[in-house]
């Protein structure tokens, strides 16, 4: 009896500091990150740190600074990419930035949304939208079916607004319809 006893303490002992141990690589990882400028992996990290150890100050101090450096990148990305009409790249690195803050906001640390975020993500939303609308366009005159039904289902990927999803459902189910028309026209069946 004693020895299970003895057994099972040494267990648990070994398996906090076996947590412990993970917890400071975390941290050790976050600041290498942080120090190579990967500031949005490094937020990741530290955040990590904090779900297991919520009272780690350090932690949340180098969230704080690593997380508002992640945001400023994450917006130049955002900017970059949209300047270039990559639309995917615009739209990726701005769900990022909202994912950090709301992964930031479960470890109780609050990040800063950045002055206009929100008029900007609708305006670069409604131009991707745009021009995966004009791209799926021009494919479906060419007849290249595939490449205008990716057009309109990446489209679909940036909102959810309930009325441009449903003239993008509109659009695929336009193509598809002229695509089986082709084949039909083809002898393809």
């Amino acid at each position: 009896m004693t020895s299970l006893r003895t057994v099972t303490t040494t267990l648990l002992v070994l398996l906090l500091a076996a947590g412990c141990a993970s917890t400071e690589k975390r941290y050790d990882k976050a600041g290498d990150l942080e120090a190579e400028g990967r500031y949005a992996e490094a937020a990741a990290y530290y955040i990590k740190v904090l779900e297991k150890e919520p009272g780690y100050e350090d932690a949340r101090a180098r969230l704080r600074d690593a997380g508002a450096r992640a945001i400023a990148m994450l917006m130049d990305e955002a900017r970059a990419a949209e300047a270039r009409s990559d639309y995917d790249a615009a739209v990726r690195a701005l769900d990022r930035l909202e994912h950090l803050i709301g992964e930031a906001d479960g470890v109780g640390i609050t990040l800063q949304e950045p002055d206009g975020f929100a008029a900007y993500r609708a305006a670069v939303t409604a131009d991707g939208v745009r021009w995966q609308l004009a791209r799926g366009d021009e494919a479906e005159r060419e007849g290249r079916w595939r490449r205008a039904l990716d057009a309109y289902e990446r489209a679909a990927t940036y909102t959810a607004d309930p009325a441009t999803r449903r003239l993008l459902a509109e659009r695929q189910a336009a193509a598809h319809l002229g695509w089986a028309e082709d084949e039909a026209g083809a002898a393809r069946y």
